[in-house]
């Protein structure tokens, strides 16, 4: 009975690890093909109109033109005001308020072009007491209290576009050579995501 019980477990722990592994490339090929076929949609009518016959993929070759236009338009600041506008109107409503803002954080999270004009660098600090150790992200190098010290962005997990800030003496932290990337992924997966600085650690400790 034992054995069946492990046996059992083996298998489970087998096909849960195959999940694991398949799962991020399928819900890649599947975002991407629910966008072919959007772009498909909303361009293939143009292309028949202008030359009376169909081309699979004509969607797909506009696709990059549009998300350009799309980022030149959201780079705008009279186009942010209105975007703001319409953010804050759809953030009211119930239930889809809710649903946007979450995708919207999860997506700024990854957004490291932004965050790298934010932070610098990731360092290792003991908070909020001795012997327990945070990542935080640089966001400003000061003197405070007479001493080096850096304003330290702590994020939350696994949503970090939320955390707190500290201010702690320079030689109280720990440099890193992780990317920004890196940590964030490290946070948003909640420590699954190991990066290799730390993976180094493991092995070497």
């Amino acid at each position: 009975m034992v054995h069946e019980k492990s046996r059992f477990s083996s298998v489970r722990d087998k096909l849960l690890t195959g999940l694991a592994a398949v799962l991020p490339a399928a819900l890649t090929v599947w975002v991407l093909f629910v966008i072919v076929r959007m772009a498909d949609g909303i361009f293939q009518p143009l292309f028949e109109l202008l030359f009376d016959r169909r081309l699979p993929g004509f969607g797909l070759l506009l696709l990059p033109i549009l998300l350009y236009l799309v980022g030149a338009i959201v780079q705008n600041r009279i186009s942010n005001k209105l975007i703001e506008w319409g953010e804050g109107l759809v953030n009211r409503l119930p239930i889809v308020g809710t649903v946007y803002s979450a995708v919207k954080q999860t997506v700024d999270a990854f957004s490291f072009s932004s965050a790298e004009q934010k932070f610098s660098r990731v360092v290792f600090v003991e908070y909020p007491r001795r012997g327990c150790w945070v990542m935080g992200f640089v966001t400003r190098e000061m003197r405070f209290n007479g001493e080096a010290s850096v304003a330290l962005f702590i994020p939350t997990t696994p949503n970090p576009t939320s955390g707190a800030l500290i201010i702690a003496p320079e030689w109280e932290t720990i440099a890193s050579e992780m990317s920004l990337e890196e940590a964030a992924k490290f946070v948003i997966s909640a420590g699954i995501l190991l990066p290799e600085e730390l993976r180094q650690m493991q092995l070497t400790g």
